[in-house]
C-alpha cells in the first residue's frame, strides 16, 4: 500500500517562513517521489502559485481570504481530513489540535519557546495564546522538530509536552544569482558603499538598533543604510527618527519577491546586518555566505550556530560596537570569502521523510 504523506503550508505566507516552506517541500517532492510516497501539499490563496511552481505532486488549496479563515478551516474540517494520511508534516510551529496526531511538528519560530516567551512583545494576550496553542500542538503531534541546536535546547529549559524531539537542521540556501547583478543605479546605490538588512519588521529584528548604529557611524553622506523586507510606514519613521541626521541616507526597498534581486542586493553590499534579539536558524547570513557578502550579526546563540567561523559579532543592543563595525566594512576590512552551510534541503528532505514515517508508526 502507497505511504500517504501531508505537508501542510498554509501558514507560509512572508519572508523566512515562505522560503523555508518552499525550499523544504520542493526537496521533499524530490525524495517522496523516488521512495514511492504518495506526497500532498495544503496551500493558501497567497502561496498557492508559488508552491505548484516548485512541486509536481497534488496541490490543495485552502479557500481562504485572509490568515483567520485559514487557521479555522484548519482547526476543523482541515483537522478531520489530516486522518486521510499516513503521517502528517506541519512546517508552520502549529498543528490541527484534533487532528491526526501520527505528524511532525516543525518549530522554527523563537518566540514560542524558552527566552523567546520571556521578550516583552510576546507577553500580550494574542501572543500568549499562541504560545498556549503551540504547546498543545507540541503534545498532540508525536515528534516535535526543532530547526537548530538552539531552538532545542530552548525546547528543553521550557519543558514543552512533546511526545519526542528530534533535530532537523535546515538545508542551505539554493538559488541561481542573476547573469546581470540588479542596476544599483535605479536605487542611488554604489557597490560597496551601503549596508544591508534583509527582514520584515518583526520586534525582535530590532531594526532601529541598525539605525541607531548607522548614525553614530558617522560615515560619508554617499554611503547608504538599505531595509528590504515589509516595513510599515510607523515603524519606517520610527526608524528614520533612530538615524538621526544620517536619515537621509537610509533607503527603504520594501518586500523584493525575486530571490534574484535580492542576492544581487547582497552581492555588491559592504555588509549584511542584522541586529535581531531572537531568531531559530537564520537563512539570511547563509544567503550572505553564498555571495561572499560579510555579515555583522549581533552576538545571539542561532547566529553563532550557522555563522560564528565568517561572521563579525557585536553585543545585543550595543549601538556603538555596531558602529565600529559598519565603519570598518565599507572601508573594506572584512574579507569578502564564499561560504557554504555542509547541509543541503535535500538532506533536511530525507530526513524528515525518515520522521514521518516514525511518527506513522508510533500511533
Amino acid at each position: 500500500m502507497t505511504f500517504r504523506l501531508l505537508y501542510n503550508a498554509t501558514s507560509a505566507k512572508v519572508g523566512g517562513g515562505l522560503s523555508y516552506a518552499l525550499q523544504q517541500v520542493r526537496a521533499l517532492d524530490g525524495e517522496t517521489q523516488k521512495a514511492g510516497v504518495s506526497l500532498t501539499v495544503w496551500a493558501s490563496p497567497w502561496n498557492a502559485d508559488q508552491i505548484r511552481a516548485a512541486v509536481s505532486c497534488r496541490v490543495v488549496t485552502f479557500p481562504a481570504p485572509n490568515a483567520g479563515v485559514r487557521f479555522l478551516l484548519e482547526q476543523t474540517v482541515g483537522a478531520v481530513a489530516t486522518y486521510r494520511y499516513d503521517a502528517c508534516i506541519h512546517p508552520g510551529n502549529f498543528a490541527p489540535i484534533l487532528g491526526n496526531p501520527r505528524a511532525v511538528l516543525i518549530l522554527q519560530n523563537p518566540n514560542y519557546v524558552g527566552s523567546g516567551t520571556e521578550a516583552l512583545a510576546n507577553r500580550g494576550l494574542n501572543r500568549r495564546l499562541k504560545i498556549g496553542l503551540f504547546r498543545a500542538s507540541a503534545r498532540r503531534a508525536a515528534i516535535l522538530a526543532p530547526i537548530s541546536n538552539h531552538l532545542a535546547d530552548e525546547v528543553t529549559r521550557s519543558a514543552v509536552p512533546a511526545t519526542e524531539i528530534s533535530l532537523l537542521l535546515s538545508g542551505r540556501p539554493e538559488f541561481e544569482l542573476p547573469d546581470h547583478p540588479p542596476d544599483l543605479s535605479a536605487w542611488d546605490l554604489v557597490a560597496g558603499r551601503y549596508l544591508l538588512s534583509v527582514a520584515n519588521d518583526y520586534p525582535h529584528k530590532r531594526l532601529t538598533d541598525i539605525a541607531r548604529a548607522f548614525q553614530r557611524a558617522g560615515l560619508d553622506s554617499d554611503v547608504r543604510l538599505v531595509f528590504v523586507g515589509n516595513i510599515e510606514d510607523g515603524r519606517r519613521d520610527q526608524i528614520l527618527a533612530a538615524a538621526g541626521d544620517a536619515a537621509g541616507s537610509v533607503t527603504f526597498l520594501g518586500p523584493i519577491t525575486a530571490r534574484g534581486v535580492v542576492m544581487g542586493l547582497m552581492t555588491s553590499a559592504a555588509a549584511l546586518v542584522s541586529a535581531a534579539e531572537l531568531e531559530a536558524f537564520p537563512l539570511t547570513p547563509h544567503e550572505a555566505g553564498a555571495t561572499a557578502c560579510p555579515a555583522i550579526l549581533s552576538d545571539i546563540p542561532p547566529h553563532r550556530e550557522v555563522a560564528g567561523d565568517f561572521a563579525a559579532f557585536f553585543p545585543l543592543g550595543d549601538a556603538d560596537s555596531l558602529a565600529t563595525l559598519m565603519r570598518g566594512a565599507v572601508a573594506g576590512e572584512m574579507p569578502r570569502v564564499k561560504r557554504t552551510w555542509p547541509i543541503t534541503w535535500n538532506d533536511n528532505a530525507r530526513t524528515l521523510l525518515q520522521m514521518a514515517r516514525a511518527a506513522a508508526s508510533s500511533r
